[in-house]
């Protein structure tokens, strides 16, 4: 009924009824017929003032029962303004009912007048709608807590949930509610939801040195309602495969479905020795043991460039199978090249900056020559040096603006 106020207002400008007391106002809405709204606004179709009428009815079982019902005859209307699908009771029956409830409106009417000149209009115009619209409570059981609370709220109710742990409903799902559906409320009463938090934390059981496999004590996780976490092999005198520690530890609770990590005891080797050895000889005899080649570091050294100097897990001692062995080598100096350039540029004023960039093969500019000259004609003479051997492409700017543009040819150092 109030939305259907609410959109009467909206779309006509005026209220149905209008009067000089709250009063007269309340009376009006309870004995007297609004105007079809198209009496106010021509642009209204027959279809909507047919669903308002509805919302408007003075009978709270002939108007729209849910807002979803509601909408579909709004939706309607935009597809079939000429009407004509508007379910409403006859006017023979709302005149029967409304004979006998006559009696039931005088007590209405008197206690809204009472409400009136006790609380005021607003009170007794609250109170009106609170006795004659009710709102059946659905059955949310089996639903996601934000939905069931959805739910009740796009029937007017308020839903309150409560948490609790159950051995079945997984967590964030209705169990219960009160009160249950079917049963009547007025709009703004609760309805109580008790939504599952899961199981409650169990405790974890022994799976650690009591001689488990790795699935075998998977398994024990499983039945108990947790899962098999990281697994982490170690080197052990115990049995390949055995489990030999576990986080958490046996009785600590923790929440169901929640991971353990296991460490189980690895298959091991001797690692090898590998000094003196070329990368790829490295890679080759560490794959033959069971192991990976990790990291490759170079330091300077006096042993042969590209040769294995150190290792990270030393030769002789046990490692797991498929470890990597990250090893440095003897520092490979790549050859340098070299270049002699001159250029020269014009400087308009003292204290302009020159700077020389060198572009190579890779792309990346540097920086080869920056300073601070006199005004006039400057030569610079340059001493180049690179490990890219060929062109390379010299860019000389003046104060940024690019002056001299040339290629250098790089090339090993005659003796």
């Amino acid at each position: 009924y109030s939305v259907g106020v609410v959109l009467y207002e909206m779309l006509t400008g005026s209220v149905p009824f209008e009067g000089e007391t709250a009063v007269a106002i309340a009376l009006k809405h309870i004995n007297d017929k609004p105007a079809r709204p198209s009496e106010l606004n021509e642009n209204i179709s027959n279809a909507l003032d047919e669903v308002i009428l509805k919302a408007l009815e003075k009978d709270a079982s002939a108007r729209y029962q849910t807002a979803y019902a509601f909408a579909v005859d709004l939706k309607k209307a935009l597809r079939m303004p000429a009407g004509g699908f508007v379910k409403r009771n006859g006017d023979s029956r709302r005149e029967n009912e409304k004979n006998a409830g006559k009696a039931a409106l005088r007590i209405l009417l008197i206690a809204l007048i009472a409400a009136i000149l006790g609380g005021g209009a607003f009170s007794g115009w609250r109170l009106f709608e609170r006795l004659q619209t009710r709102v059946r409570v659905p059955s949310v059981l089996m639903d996601d807590s934000e939905d069931a609370v959805a739910q009740m709220e796009a029937l007017g109710l308020v839903g309150i949930v409560n948490e609790a742990h159950h051995e079945e409903v997984i967590a964030g799902v209705v169990f219960e509610q009160t009160p249950a559906e079917g049963v009547l409320l007025y709009p703004g009463d609760s309805v109580y939801l008790t939504v599952s938090k899961g199981k409650e934390a169990i405790a974890v059981p022994q799976v650690a040195g009591i001689g488990l496999n790795r699935s075998e004590a998977e398994k024990v996780l499983t039945e108990a309602g947790l899962m098999a976490g990281e697994i982490i092999l170690v080197i052990s005198d115990e049995k390949v495969g055995t489990v030999i520690r576990q986080e958490p530890a046996a009785e600590e609770r923790t929440a169901p479905f929640s991971e353990v990590t296991l460490y189980v005891s690895g298959e091991t080797a001797v690692v090898p020795k590998l000094n003196g050895l070329t990368v790829e000889l490295a890679r080759s005899t560490l794959a033959a043991s069971g192991f990976q080649l990790g990291q490759i570091h170079e330091k300077l050294d006096e042993a042969e460039p590209g040769t294995v100097i150190s290792q990270a897990v030393k030769a002789g001692d046990l490692a797991l199978i498929g470890e990597y062995v990250d090893i440095t080598i003897s520092q490979v100096i790549p050859e340098s090249y070299y270049a002699e350039v001159t250029v020269t540029v014009t400087v308009e004023h003292d204290g302009d900056e020159i700077l020389c960039m060198l572009i190579g093969g890779s792309g990346e500019p540097r920086e080869v020559y920056r300073d601070v000259s006199k005004a006039g004609n400057q030569t610079i003479k340059l001493n180049l040096d690179s490990y890219e051997q060929g062109e390379q492409i010299l860019s000389v700017y003046v104060q940024d603006e690019l002056i001299v543009e040339k290629t250098v040819v790089f090339e090993k150092k005659t003796q």
